[in-house]
């Protein structure tokens, strides 16, 4: 699929009947990638909001879908303002589908829903690769991740500013919490817990095996706001407690 890297796909959640949007809700994102995009996907986000996606693929653009049903020819195309350098490596929705932030290597935007751009924010030198961008799902608090740096800002009515930073090497993503208040990264073989709103570390553990760090992968926030997973490259996944961050199971 275009040569590019492996691709990650999620699909809409109907968070009211929590059921998919229909019976072909799968089967629709499978066409998605394969042919309907014609393309590999570099990232694809699903916001919470069930019914608003931005896609970022191999060929440098970025796409907006509304899903207005579950089959293909029901959704519908927004404004996909943005071609890059290079391959778009992620894309998020703000809490309220008012704000689109994209990036790729070099830069980083973020778009109103009718496409006009409201911030920017170079990516590039020493600091680069960008990592992962993510809105709270609360706020307009976006965080951008690059190699070496946790950038974490804050909408102020017409620009985003810096709230705070964190020299931190993000390999194995980042997730909010469901209040938004805390945010978990996952740097190498060691995961963080932050304060997302003045980046004070709460707590932290290093993955080992015999004694030896392993790296992780992924990370992810339950909705329920008890447990966060870990995902590492022996193929475990690790459940600690949100209360006293100890190992679950």
């Amino acid at each position: 699929n275009g040569g590019g890297r492996p691709t990650l796909i999620t699909y809409s959640w109907d968070t009211v009947s929590n059921q998919p949007p229909s019976k072909c809700g799968e089967t629709v994102l499978t066409d998605r990638t394969g042919t309907f995009l014609k393309g590999s996907l570099a990232s694809i986000n699903a916001p919470y909001n069930p019914y608003l996606y931005a896609v970022g693929s191999e060929y440098r653009s970025i796409e907006w879908w509304q899903p207005m049903g579950a089959c293909i020819s029901d959704w519908t195309m927004l404004p996909s303002p943005t071609i890059y350098q290079s391959a778009v490596r992620s894309v998020a929705i703000s809490h309220d589908d008012q704000l689109v932030a994209s990036g790729s290597d070099q830069v980083v935007h973020v778009w109103d829903i009718g496409g006009n751009l409201v911030f920017t924010r170079p990516v590039s030198g020493p600091s680069g690769p960008l990592r992962s961008v993510r809105f709270s799902p609360v706020e307009r608090r976006l965080i951008i991740a690059d190699n070496t740096m946790l950038y974490c800002l804050f909408w102020t009515g017409s620009t985003f500013d810096i709230s705070w930073t964190s020299s931190i090497s993000i390999r194995g993503g980042i997730a909010f919490s469901p209040t938004g208040q805390r945010l978990l990264a996952a740097s190498l073989s060691t995961w963080y817990v932050y304060n997302a709103l003045n980046g004070h570390i709460i707590a932290s553990g290093t993955e080992k095996v015999n004694n030896v760090p392993i790296p992780i992968l992924c990370c992810a926030w339950a909705p329920d706001d008890r447990y966060f997973a870990v995902g590492r490259r022996d193929g475990k996944i690790r459940l600690y407690n949100t209360t006293n961050y100890t190992l679950y199971r």
